[in-house]
């Protein structure tokens, strides 16, 4: 993977995708493109279903327990 390069992901229902590389490699700005956190130049993402996301800094809001990890979605 590296920025700038044309690229398809497809990952279906029950799969999942762990992102490895070496440091400063473009993984970062690949999921904060893909949660709307980072802007993209050209081309488009689409993707359905549940996203979930662990970043590298911890980052809580000042809130309950339950609310920093339903970010504000019903309890399913």
């Amino acid at each position: 993977f590296a920025l700038g390069i044309p690229m398809e992901i497809e990952i279906k229902k029950g799969e999942c995708l762990i992102l490895l590389s070496k440091p400063e490699s473009g993984k970062t700005s690949l999921i904060q493109s893909i949660i709307g956190n980072l802007n993209i130049l050209t081309g488009e993402i689409r993707y359905g279903g549940r996203l979930g996301y662990a970043p590298q800094k911890l980052w809580f809001r000042k809130e309950s327990v339950r609310n920093n990890i339903l970010f504000g979605q019903d309890l399913d």
